[in-house]
């Protein structure tokens, strides 16, 4: 008996009267059961569409695990086939094998890439920034905030590095997707990268560089890629194709091209300030309106609120409305923002020699407080010892506003006490806000 093809039953699965071959056919009415069934199931789906990135991301995804699949050894698939040799040269003898057509053929790709997890980023600067992770609400990107693998950014300029490495170091101005490779959507990635594997997904084709510096622009389809310094190449994430690219060279290509232009005249982006790990913070909140300022001999314009730079000492100019530069040093330790402040032409004089005197003899005086949490470390690690610097940032009253440690690396819990202890001390009115430098030395009795 012959059976309805599969457009039959397709059409009879939608039709109201059943066709008459159906009254003697238990196979074909299951058939018909079945089409009806997978039509219900279809029409109660909601289609769901997947954003750029989103896309970009899965068939990166798709394409890395189709060339697992390429890569291994010819003969794995037959092993299970070894103890039946007869039965399968019997099989190749009756049924010959079909030539392979369009939908057997798998494409042909790279091996793929073995980039190591991107590292989680400091935020070092932020203009009309904003972040999110997958389709959550968009939040407000600040300085100091830490990215982590999976944040998506738009942002009119951002600054991105690690907080305890040199490496990698990225100025967004754009839409990109953290990961390894980062995902750009539309914009500008300028990337300074060093010894691992750096890696930027930007349409079909995937950037990999190590050791150089480049800068990925993406727009309406199109992709330029400047190597400034050292060397990249690009693979076609379908194809398999690379190629390499040594500076100064730039490659740009539209999606859908064979074969990017490969030229040698590089353009740099905008260039960005990277100051070096551990990052410090200076807070410009507490300035005149209006002021001007210069780290370094760097003119920030317009004044940002916060801004990093590395720890340590830097020399700073800061310009009042209509006043005169004051020229000075601060001392920039890691950890929480150190103010700046520019005092206003009317404001008392620095605190008199006797002044500060007493205030000499009133931190004598709290020794035994501060002693605690360095025996509170010393329970801990017996041997422990060093020499730090407690930063206090006093009012005029006398009044301790924030404290920093630095120098020596003591446990978070001493570290803590000690910063806690040093906001509770009670000190003399010095008449103006001042910001102190205590050295500490810390060694176990009885040790010189």
């Amino acid at each position: 008996m012959s059976h309805l093809d599969p457009e039959q039953i397709e059409v009879a699965a939608q039709a109201v009267d059943a066709p008459p071959h159906l009254a003697s056919c238990e196979v074909c009415r299951q058939a018909v059961r079945r089409a009806k069934a997978r039509r219900a199931l279809l029409a109660g789906l909601t289609p769901y569409t997947l954003s750029d990135h989103g896309f970009r991301r899965v068939e990166a995804r798709v394409l890395e695990r189709l060339a697992d699949t390429a890569q291994a050894p010819w003969w794995q698939p037959l092993t299970w086939l070894v103890p039946a040799a007869a039965v399968v040269a019997l099989a190749i003898a009756i049924w010959p094998t079909p030539a392979p057509g369009p939908d057997t053929l798998l494409p042909t790709v790279a091996a793929p890439a073995k980039f190591r997890p991107l590292p989680t980023l400091t935020v070092l600067a932020a203009t009309e920034a904003r972040w999110r992770i997958g389709e959550a609400t968009w939040n407000e990107l600040k300085p100091q905030a830490e990215l982590r693998a999976g944040t998506t950014l738009t942002a009119q300029r951002v600054l991105l590095a690690p907080a305890t490495e040199v490496s990698p170091r990225l100025s967004l101005s754009g839409t990109a997707t953290l990961d390894a490779p980062i995902a750009l959507g539309v914009g500008t990635l300028d990337a300074q990268v060093s010894a691992d594997l750096f890696g930027v997904l930007a349409g079909p084709r995937r950037v990999e560089a190590v050791d150089s510096s480049l800068v990925v622009r993406r727009a309406a389809g199109q992709t330029t890629v400047d190597v400034l310094s050292g060397r990249a190449r690009f693979v076609d994430v379908h194809s398999g194709a690379t190629h390499e690219l040594i500076a100064p060279v730039r490659a740009r290509w539209a999606d859908g091209e064979p074969r990017p232009l490969v030229e040698g005249q590089p353009e740099a982006a905008a260039p960005a300030r990277w100051p070096a790990p551990p990052f410090a913070w200076l807070d410009l909140q507490g300035l005149t309106a209006g002021a001007s300022v210069a780290i370094d001999g760097e003119a920030l314009s317009p004044v940002p609120s916060l801004w990093a730079v590395t720890a340590g000492k830097h020399r700073l100019t800061l310009t009042p409305p209509g006043g005169r530069a004051v020229e000075l040093e601060l001392n920039a330790l890691a950890g929480a923002p150190t103010p700046v402040t520019l005092a206003d032409e009317g404001a008392e004089p620095p605190p008199s020699p006797e002044a500060l005197q007493r205030l000499s003899v009133a931190l004598r005086g709290h020794t035994p407080k501060l002693r605690a949490c360095y025996e509170q470390w010393l329970k801990a690690t017996p041997d422990a010892a060093g020499e730090l610097v407690l930063a206090l940032n006093i009012n005029a009253k006398g009044r301790v506003l924030s404290a920093q440690v630095a120098g020596a690396a003591m446990s978070k819990a001493a570290t803590d006490c000690l910063v806690r202890t040093a906001k509770g001390l009670d000190l003399p009115a010095l008449g103006s806000p001042q910001r102190v430098e205590v050295p500490l030395v810390l060694r176990p009795a009885g040790k010189r």
